[in-house]
């Protein structure tokens, strides 16, 4: 018996230890425990919101208007003011955006707008402007806020294709291009509510409200949202799976440009122009002599206009009779205009472009002369000019080209070879308004270089006609082609190679250097002949010019087909050119 006791005692044992235990945990959670209040957290309640329309545009007020542009918010600009129950728009932004051919001077208070039929003149605070010098009438003009000028909007949609959509509520101004493609959208959905929100997220605030046939004009997209614009004004982003009937509205208004192509002077073949250095009147004395063995010319361009003083005077050494002898031999005359007279600076060409009425006074001058003298033309060859002045000198041709056409004047523009240091002589504009756009297709390497070379090689030609090409129609590009060269003198001073050169005419050059015994080497990539000696330590180089040099670019102009060539200058070809550019300008008999 004693043998199974003993386990029941220790079985019962366990238990009361198990109860003990058990009893203890649980006085211990009651103690400890009992007294924390468990939470049940319930899911929050999303409430929508609104955005205060005020709040978007802060500083909208009737003179900082918010101005939408094709879908963005103009910032670079003044504002568009509404003042006195007009709309007000700053001249910045108008050039910037609307119409990039007005031209404003401060200095003078003028905004001029060139077409390539008329010049339009206004002046601060006047209610009359002038087309072409002759007075109109206007209902409201010009005028000052904040030393800024201002056009009224009746002006400025004479002058653009937009259209222009106004919330004095808000301060927003929409503006959109007639002949930009706009993206439309019509709101739709089942049940619910759906929103226009602030940003592209459902948890965002929301602008609108939208509802069912709601319009919307789709800007952009991201993700999910389409980026629209109320009819407020205001930006915002709405799901895409409520919007239906996306819409591309292409404009089916034609564009209207504002130039047209003026066709250029027919000749007979290609244009052949030579240039006529003229310094004095008893210079012109000498035009019967160079043009004696010329051949199939059709145009003398003489130098005769040069720009003097800061004024807008203009010193003249036209001759009259010299143009009647050139209409009696068949040759046009295009009186050049310069700025080139010794110790006239860049300062002074500034000077007369950048302002209106001085500009205005030039051209007076200019048609004054053509009138006289019975011109057929005029070459604008206005050099050296700065970036900084290079929107003065768009205008001054711009303005020249208008009032030259309607006197039934031929116009052209010397222009240096394109490239990033010279774009801004505006030769793609331009283009719209001259007859011709001659490329200088020399100087690659000048009077003052400090390297010796060519002055005007194969690729350097070939460069000039191509690069102005792809901004000037080939008809009216032609290339101006070296009758001189030079020699290049390179001289050890102080341990540094020292250059100069003296220019020359092209027979004049080849004896130079016969007489010094050199051998002639042809350069094919350089497209001349090539020599060069050395005497007292000095090492003279010279390549010439030609009529193996000439014939090099008559092939490289009838490659592109470009509309001709002048030569600079009369006086210095060897006779042999003329049946090499005339081989290549001129057409042929069957």
């Amino acid at each position: 018996m004693k043998s199974y006791i003993k386990p029941v005692l220790i079985g019962l044992l366990g238990i009361v230890i198990v109860i003990v235990v058990v009893i203890t945990v649980l006085n211990m959670y009651n103690k400890y425990l009992g007294s924390i209040e468990v939470v049940v957290e319930e899911e929050p309640v999303f409430i929508e919101t609104q955005v205060e329309f005020e709040s978007i545009y802060k500083t909208a007020d009737n003179d900082n208007l918010v101005t939408l542009y094709d879908g963005k918010v103009i910032e670079e600009y003044n504002s568009v003011r509404f003042i006195g129950g007009y709309l007000y728009f700053p001249i910045d932004l108008v050039i910037g955006y609307l119409n990039d051919q007005f031209f404003y001077d401060a200095a003078e208070g003028t905004i001029t707008y060139t077409t390539n039929e008329d010049i339009i003149r206004m002046k601060t605070d006047e209610l009359t402007y002038t087309v072409n010098d002759e007075p109109l009438k206007l209902d409201i003009g010009m005028t000052i806020f904040d030393d800024i000028a201002y056009l009224p909007l009746s002006l400025v949609q004479k002058f653009s294709h937009h259209n222009f959509s106004f919330s004095e509520e808000y301060h927003v101004l929409q503006i959109v291009d007639w002949y930009t493609s706009v993206v439309t959208g019509e709101v739709y959905y089942d049940e619910g509510d759906v929103y226009i929100r602030n940003i592209a997220d459902d948890l965002s605030p929301y602008i609108h409200k939208a509802y069912i046939g709601m319009e919307v004009m789709i800007v952009g997209e991201e993700e999910e949202y389409y980026k629209v614009i109320t009819k407020e004004g205001f930006i915002g982003y709405i799901r895409k799976e409520f919007v239906r009937s996306v819409t591309t509205n292409n404009s089916d208004i034609e564009p209207v440009q504002s130039y047209k192509q003026f066709p250029s002077t027919d000749f007979d073949g290609k244009l052949t122009m030579v240039w006529n250095y003229i310094n004095s009147h008893n210079t012109n004395l000498r035009i019967q002599s160079y043009m004696e063995n010329t051949k199939d010319v059709d145009v003398i361009s003489p130098t005769w206009f040069i720009l003097e003083g800061t004024d807008g005077d203009v010193k003249s050494f036209a001759d009259l009779n010299y143009v009647r002898w050139a209409h009696d031999n068949g040759y046009q005359v295009w009186a050049l205009l310069h700025n080139l007279d010794s110790g006239y600076t860049r300062a002074m060409t500034h000077e007369v472009i950048s302002s209106t009425e001085k500009r205005a006074e030039v051209i007076r001058q200019v048609m004054a002369y053509a009138s006289i003298y019975e011109l057929d033309g005029i070459n604008i060859d206005l050099e050296a000019i700065p970036e900084a002045d290079g929107e003065y000198y768009v205008q001054f041709c711009k303005e020249m080209a208008v009032y030259a056409k309607q006197q039934g004047l031929t116009v052209s523009a010397d222009f240096p070879v394109v490239k990033s240091w010279t774009r801004h002589y505006g030769q793609e504009e331009l283009s719209e308004y001259l007859d011709y756009i001659i490329v200088m297709g020399y100087d690659e390497h000048w009077g003052s270089s400090p390297i010796s070379g060519s002055v005007a090689s194969k690729t350097w030609t070939d460069e000039g006609i191509y690069y102005t090409m792809k901004e000037v129609p080939k008809e009216k590009v032609v290339i101006g082609i070296p009758f001189y060269t030079r020699l290049w003198m390179e001289e050890e001073i102080d341990g540094e190679i020292k250059v100069s050169s003296k220019a020359m005419g092209m027979d004049y050059a080849k004896n130079y250097m016969d007489e010094k015994d050199v051998e002639w080497e042809w350069i094919d990539d350089i497209g001349q002949h090539y020599a060069e000696y050395t005497e007292d330590e000095i090492r003279y180089r010279m390549w010439l010019e030609d009529v193996d040099s000439v014939e090099m670019r008559m092939k490289i102009v009838a490659d592109y087909d470009i509309g001709g060539i002048a030569g600079w200058r009369i006086g210095f070809e060897n006779d042999g050119v003329w049946d090499v550019i005339s081989e290549y300008l001129k057409p042929k008999d069957l």
